[in-house]
């Protein structure tokens, strides 16, 4: 088994590993005001990630100079798949922290959903997105996993 360093090392890079090189602006942007934000994040995520068994999630609005994300303390440490979408900019940030340390962070495109694996603690961890001062929407859901 790896030492808790190595593996939330391993989940940083995991997840910095999604970064990609993303042009242009999303074709979904139309009509983000007319969205519901959850409606939204059940058809981008699926029905099984967005309400699956111990599943945690969240959705809304991206703005310039908005704080947007959420905040939980897992039931379990351990193991987490995180799927993420955004509608609007062409990428979000993605940073991950617990108790005041930085658990992963990334960046990744809008469009379709991105699931990653990380290592959480069993205290509070705060998921905050940017879009870039661009609007749009975010979602996150999360859930226990087995390790990767």
């Amino acid at each position: 088994m790896p030492r808790p360093s190595t593996s939330l090392a391993a989940a940083a890079i995991l997840l910095l590993a999604l970064t990609a090189c993303v042009g242009g602006a999303s074709t979904e942007s139309a009509n983000l005001n007319e969205t519901d934000p959850a409606l939204w994040a059940r058809t981008a995520l699926g029905d099984d990630e967005w309400q699956g068994a111990g599943a945690s999630m969240s959705a809304g609005g991206l703005a310039p100079g908005s704080d947007a994300g959420m905040s939980l303390t897992p039931e379990n440490p351990g193991w987490h798949r995180i799927d993420m979408a955004c509608k609007g900019p062409s990428s979000m940030s993605v940073k991950i922290t617990g108790a005041d340390s930085e658990i992963s962070s990334g960046i990744i495109p809008c469009g379709a959903a991105v699931r990653t694996t990380v290592e959480l603690p069993a205290t509070l961890i705060d998921i905050k997105v940017d879009g870039a001062n661009a609007r749009g929407m975010w979602a996150v859901a999360m859930a226990p996993t087995e390790a990767p």
